[in-house]
């Protein structure tokens, strides 16, 4: 696994010079643009995920359905011990996949908003479902979360939390809970910014008649007490909402849903 931390000796960093010579240098990424990065996906591994399978070329060791990945550093987490992250941006888009059953059966090529004509023209995919149909492709209605992973707490990491068919109801859910958070000071009472708050996600398995899968599970939540943190939370806020249709565009061409 990539080791993210930052080793400390006797309560300070180990590194070569301080903090403050290396704020007076340059950082090397004065050029990098949006389209220079991926957003990884935290996925929730299921049994027939490549990655947890130990028979494909793909698989990663150690990997078991019910545990989430980083799609891009492939490192596992502990879906029941859960993990913890910082809401900071939502939004709902249309994902056009190919079906399986076709030509390039399951690639997507599309992410569409809503009020898209694609989406608006689009026939429903069967009667009871929230999905669509747009000429031969499926159009799902994914949920999508822009969070920062503590997997280390001196270190948030931005990640994408693609929710969609089965764990739509879970995000609808964490919706209403954190539209309902209130903050108060002074007296006056405002609705808390997503980002505001820490939350605690594992995995659950669910099961049918026609078999059984893992969904992701929100839990309780605390309220941040790190200023530089809720900082860091309101600078991914405001990158998503001025800069999301591109960087969802550069995740999908880079193959990362």
């Amino acid at each position: 696994m990539e080791d993210k931390s930052v080793t400390k000796t006797n309560g300070k960093s180990n590194l070569p010079i301080s903090i403050s010579e290396f704020e007076k240098m340059g950082s090397g990424f004065e050029e990098a643009t949006s389209d220079s990065y991926q957003i990884p996906m935290l996925k929730l591994l299921q049994k027939m995920t490549d990655e947890a399978d130990s028979d494909n070329p793909a698989y990663i060791e150690g990997a078991k359905p019910g545990m989430f990945m980083n799609s891009v550093s492939k490192d596992l987490y502990d879906g029941k011990g859960g993990i913890k992250v910082i809401p900071c941006y939502y939004r709902r888009m249309f994902a056009e996949w190919i079906p399986r059953d076709e030509a390039d059966g399951g690639k997507l090529v599309g992410m569409h908003h809503p009020q898209s004509d694609i989406v608006q023209n689009a026939q429903p995919s069967d009667r009871n479902s929230i999905n669509k149909k747009f000429d031969k492709n499926d159009l799902i209605d994914t949920r999508m979360h822009f969070c920062l992973l503590l997997a280390n707490y001196e270190l948030p990491e931005p990640i994408l939390l693609s929710w969609s068919n089965s764990a739509l109801g879970r995000s609808k859910g964490w919706m209403t809970r954190m539209q309902n958070l209130k903050l108060k000071d002074n007296g006056k009472m405002i609705t808390a910014p997503s980002f505001s708050h820490i939350w605690t996600i594992d995995s659950q398995q669910e099961s049918n008649s026609k078999g059984s899968w893992y969904v992701p599970t929100v839990k309780g939540c605390e309220q941040i007490k790190d200023a530089d943190l809720i900082q860091a939370g309101f600078k991914f806020y405001e990158t998503i909402k001025s800069e999301g249709d591109s960087i969802l565009a550069q995740n999908m061409d880079k193959g990362n849903f």
